[in-house]
């Protein structure tokens, strides 16, 4: 498993990925995995998400399928960085050692990804 799934998902057993399937992960009370299933078919559950306030980022799927050019995008998600920028700085670090080294790394990187031609 890749660090940033370690550091994003936390345990293996919420790791269970189908490719062109479906699959899910039955797991004990203490969080091991004891069985995966998968389905050709793929059904799940998804709760409905709303998504936290984000001033000045355009946020309606109607309004984004619209978008006509490079600097329309820039205008209505321009804000998006700089909102995201400031969660990650938020983020505690996990009390785990492999975790928050993992956590570290990535928040480190974070401002340096945001940058254009990164």
């Amino acid at each position: 498993m890749n660090e940033s799934a370690i550091c994003n998902i936390g345990t293996p057993a919420n790791c269970v990925v189908g490719h062109g399937i479906s699959a899910h992960a039955l797991c004990r009370e203490d969080a091991t995995c004891a069985e995966v299933e998968t389905a050709w078919i793929p059904s799940a559950h998804v709760e409905k998400v709303e998504p936290s306030p984000a001033p000045g980022v355009e946020l309606l799927m109607d309004a984004l399928a619209g978008i006509q050019s490079a600097r329309e995008a820039q205008e209505k998600l321009g804000g998006l960085k700089n909102l995201y920028l400031e969660w990650i700085g938020k983020q505690e670090i996990p009390s785990e050692p492999n975790r928050a080294e993992v956590a570290r790394e990535l928040m480190q990187k974070a401002p340096v990804r945001s940058q254009p031609n990164r």
